[in-house]
């Protein structure tokens, strides 16, 4: 599915040298350490006007007890639909183009694709990013849940920006061309 008009969505994640956002049993315990302020992530966060994320990746906020995601609209990607915690989340049960058609309906010009990989992969497949943000934390992890899952679509991207911050991640910023 080739983009046409509606929003301009944008990855924006942090992963390991070696390309691994979480271990294999789906823990974020790499980033402990690693303050995401540091990494762009207020000045990204007031860009993006609402975020979409897959159910796990809801799960996991939800159980940490923080969501730091204000009232923007979320669109939470899942198999079962749920009530939501929050008045701002709506969860989805169809078909990503219907997805992407509900978030042009709500006016959204910016969506952060929060993640997870399914998700990343899943937007990254149909071609829909435009902006990768990908912070990349000092460790090498060898194994766990890759950045983007295997699939056979090759995006070219162009490097907008590069920046190494205090915290020894290193901020890159792409965009599709």
């Amino acid at each position: 599915m080739e983009k046409s008009t509606g929003p301009t969505f944008i990855m924006y994640s942090a992963c390991s040298v070696d390309g691994f956002i979480a271990r294999e049993d789906g823990s974020v315990d790499r980033l402990s350490g690693y303050d995401p302020a540091s990494a762009w992530y207020g000045e990204f966060f007031d860009t993006v006007d609402g975020l979409v994320m897959g159910a796990r990746t809801y799960e996991q906020i939800i159980n940490s007890g923080k969501w730091t995601y204000g009232n923007k609209p979320c669109l939470v990607l899942s198999n079962l639909t749920r009530k939501p915690f929050r008045q701002c989340v709506e969860f989805f049960t169809g078909r990503m183009e219907d997805a992407v058609n509900l978030m042009r309906e709500w006016k959204l010009k910016r969506v952060w694709v929060v993640g997870g990989a399914s998700v990343f992969t899943q937007f990254h497949r149909k071609r829909l990013i435009d902006d990768y943000f990908i912070a990349i934390v000092p460790i090498i992890l060898g194994s766990g849940i890759p950045l983007i899952q295997s699939c056979d679509v090759e995006v070219r991207l162009k490097l907008v920006s590069s920046r190494v911050l205090d915290s020894g991640q290193v901020l890159n910023h792409y965009r599709k061309i």
